[in-house]
């Protein structure tokens, strides 16, 4: 049940801030950008502690842990009032700091938009709960204070002062709720604890007295001026009454006793009452002989050990069963740490821990043990107090065992073992004898195959051939059209007639049918069957609805994957289709071109040599060469197209490639088959890693740098340099040049295609097609690389490439 107190949400970190609106509709919401800002929020009104769910968002697990070590100084209150959330988005380390665990809440991605309104009321519940606890802790150390301070008296009694201190105890949080109740009034009024405990205190109080005993339940002062000697009449459970004195205090965070007024980040959560019958100070009862929570004082000064009545009933042993024996007896042996905390409580006189109680019929019972140290007269007593937490332990293990199934389900293939897994868990969760899964049409509401797993392995089966389908499917339709969770009496179901799975052994149980809901979308539902109502409990219950909500979310989940499947294998043909179109169209339109401008190419030849002696003035021979030289450069660009339109569309062929053979074997061949008097010189570092690529495609790749240096050269000595370097697992490639240079203007736009970006003066061979560095850089691409171009009018170009190391 969530706190109706809590009004606002709290979103630290901008990465937080564009979620804010997901709150906006149920909440009031706030949003700061800095971690250490929420100090100061706090600090200028301590009351929105109990009012705020904050959300951080962390990217470090160190920034964490130091908020954390940080507002544990400054503002502790915040870990005890407030629910909060920590988004966690950075690398998530092998071991995670143990600050994490001061979150409600810890999620390693940003949260979606539509589960913001869930993590708020998952972290809210948490918290309460968490909350409850420690205020019940903290009423257990007001007891023990006065529990002790009474055995002190008892034994240091005089003849004016001689009377037991009665079992007479209550304990309330701040809105009334009781926490905790002493077993003498339980046993005075009749009830029992489950009747008390977590009801208000208005329940048991007679109407007419509400009003004027009030105080009682609400007191926040301590000390001399706490409510004194009142006299409250409780209602009994047989419609009677019993008049009681009381006496009641405020308990506080973190004072308790110590100056709790003069403390001002106090804050009130409780109230405690200790009372006596009107007049019964003449009908002395023994609290720590009679109290029935287990219980024993451990001498200091020779070792001995009483125990009470609590104790005996918690593990079978009695005085006389331990009266030589010590603590360490009765804990199991790798969870007995009584002696470890001996030291420590001489000077903290209070601390807790949890063992493991051996009883004396062998059963293992997880406790937490209260110790108390007091200093009676010469000697020093160990008074201890144990608490049943198997409940809690359980709890734990039963989210465990939900973490794992859940990451189980995301870790699935298939549906049908996501199912089979799932129910395993489940059943041992739920302690249930039959469990079955029902799953659901895609478009129809109507149930296509059971999961069954009853005593013996499960099974799979078909709805048509079982006579237990037939029995509860109207109640399975109800499940799935109302979406939410129905209970039958077994009998109303299936009868006095014996169906598969369903014999007498569940004849008095329950049924409980829970949908497999995600998004509004219902995909199945879960069954299972109680042997009878009264083990059918709310916490088996919230159980089986998260448990749902798990299956429900692995079941979408594949379902969602099986589309994606479908459609990107679709998409794929599609595209390959696609492909196969466009490089026909590419050849057929190439091949269409190229023939035209080769007759043109064999006529222009024609041209110069049959009327070369007509050709008679310089712009005659000019003509005459350009048409040639145009109709190659057209050629030129065609091939080049031809390149582009073929990477991306065809897989690369990887092998391992000497890049300084490459290299080496373009500069023999340029400088054997060179036309003029152009030198060209290259340098490459020796020491230059074989890289895993595509041969034919990084051969195209330098030679479209080569010949952009010699195109672009400043002089006839072309010098070229090539350097490389690894840089975060990539190999930064560096291909210098002495040239021209490239204007800073144009350096954005030389990966464009058809775009020549020539320095003033060119020369006629300093023509391209302008594909040539967008091929470079989508053959880089392609390899998972990138490139850049650094130059400078007169400075010469440097073409930085970046490739994957990969090794073959």
């Amino acid at each position: 049940m969530m706190q109706k107190s809590v009004e606002s949400v709290l979103f630290i970190g901008q990465e937080l801030e564009t979620l804010a609106g997901s709150a906006s509709g149920s909440f009031d919401v706030q949003v700061l950008e800095k971690h250490v800002q929420v100090f100061d929020f706090f600090r200028a009104d301590q009351k929105k502690l109990q009012t705020f769910v904050v959300f951080f968002h962390f990217k470090t697990m160190k920034s964490l842990a130091r908020f954390v070590q940080k507002a544990e100084k400054e503002l502790p209150l915040l870990f005890m009032f407030t629910p909060l959330v920590a988004c966690f988005t950075g690398k998530v380390p092998d071991e995670l700091d143990p600050s994490i665990r001061k979150f409600d809440f810890v999620m390693f991605r940003l949260p979606g938009r539509e589960s913001i309104g869930n993590i708020i009321k998952f972290a809210i519940i948490r918290k309460y709960g968490i909350r409850k606890n420690y205020n019940r802790s903290l009423m257990d150390r007001e007891i023990n204070i006065s529990l002790m301070e009474k055995i002190r008296k008892k034994i240091n009694k005089d003849k004016k002062t001689e009377y037991d201190f009665l079992d007479l105890y209550y304990g309330v949080d701040e809105n009334g709720i009781f926490n905790t109740v002493g077993d003498e009034v339980l046993r005075v009024l009749g009830f029992s604890r489950e009747e008390i405990i977590g009801h208000h205190f208005s329940e048991i109080i007679a109407a007419e007295e509400l009003e004027g005993v009030k105080k009682a339940f609400t007191e926040k002062r301590t000390g001399e001026r706490a409510l004194k000697e009142s006299v409250v009449k409780f209602r009994t459970k047989n419609k009677g009454s019993e008049e009681f004195v009381i006496d009641a205090h405020g308990v506080h965070i973190p004072s308790i006793r110590d100056n709790p007024d003069k403390d001002p980040d106090r804050v009130y959560i409780g109230t405690l009452g200790e009372a006596r019958l009107k007049g019964s100070f003449e009908e002395p009862v023994n609290v720590f002989e009679n109290s029935l929570e287990p219980m024993i004082i451990y001498s200091l000064s020779d070792g001995g050990i009483i125990t009470n009545k609590g104790f005996e009933l918690f593990t079978g042993y009695s005085n006389e069963d331990l009266y030589d024996k010590k603590p360490d007896y009765f804990e199991r042996p790798d969870k007995s740490y009584f002696f470890e905390y001996l030291d420590r409580i001489r000077t903290e006189k209070h601390c807790t821990y949890n063992t493991v109680i051996v009883t004396k019929s062998g059963d293992e019972c997880f406790s937490e043990a209260s110790l108390d140290f007091a200093e009676i007269g010469e000697k020093s007593y160990v008074i201890a107090i144990y608490r049943d937490i198997s409940d809690i332990i359980r709890m734990i293990e039963e989210v465990e065992t939900l973490i794992k199934m859940s990451w189980d389900i995301g870790n699935t293939a298939r549906t049908e073992d996501l199912i089979e897994n799932a129910a395993e868990k489940m059943k041992s969760i739920l302690k249930v004898q039959f469990l079955a899964v029902a799953l659901l049409k895609n478009s129809k509401k109507t149930v296509y195959r059971y999961f069954i797993k009853g005593d013996k392995k499960g099974e799979w089966f078909d709805p048509a051939d079982l006579q237990f389908h037939t029995k509860i499917k109207d109640v399975l339709h109800e499940a799935v059209k109302e979406k939410k969770t129905v209970y039958r009496e077994v009998g109303k179901i299936f009868g006095s007639e014996g169906v598969e799975f369903i014999g007498d052994l569940y004849k008095d149980g329950v049924v409980v049918i829970s949908p497999l809901i995600i998004n509004a979308r219902v995909f199945g539902c879960i069954i299972v069957i109680h042997k009878n109502e009264s083990m059918f409990t709310l916490q088996g219950i919230r159980l089986l609805e998260l448990s749902s909500n798990i299956i429900a979310a692995g079941i979408r989940k594949l379902r969602l994957e099986r589309e994606l499947r479908k459609n990107l294998e679709e998409l794929e043909v599609r595209v390959k289709e696609r492909t196969k179109e466009l490089e026909d169209f590419v050849h057929t339109v190439s091949h269409d071109l190229k023939s035209p401008l080769h007759a043109a190419h064999c006529f222009a030849d024609m041209i110069k040599e049959q009327f070369e002696k007509y050709i008679k003035s310089d712009e005659d021979e000019y003509m005459i060469r350009r048409i040639s030289e145009n109709i190659s450069q057209s050629l030129s660009m065609i091939d080049d197209l031809l390149k582009l339109s073929r990477i991306g569309t065809q897989e690369l062929m990887r092998e391992e490639v000497d890049i300084s053979e490459i290299v080496k074997d373009y500069a023999v061949q340029f400088n054997t088959l060179k036309d003029g008097d152009i030198k060209l010189d290259i340098d490459i570092s020796e020491e230059f890693p074989h890289l895993f690529v595509d041969g034919g495609r990084i051969i195209q790749l330098f030679t479209n740098i080569f010949n952009n240096s010699i195109k672009y050269r400043k002089t006839k000595n072309v010098k070229i340099v090539i350097s490389n370097d690894i840089v975060d697992g990539k190999i930064r490639i560096s291909i210098k040049d002495n040239g021209k240079g490239i204007k800073e203007e144009d350096l954005p736009k030389v990966f464009n295609i058809f775009y020549r970006g020539i320095p003033s003066g060119k020369t006629p061979d300093e023509e391209g097609s302008g594909v040539g560095l967008t091929i470079v850089k989508k053959i880089a691409e392609q390899h998972g690389g990138s490139i850049d171009i650094k130059s400078g009018p007169g400075i010469g170009t440097e073409v930085i490439i970046e490739l994957p190391h990969y090794r073959g």
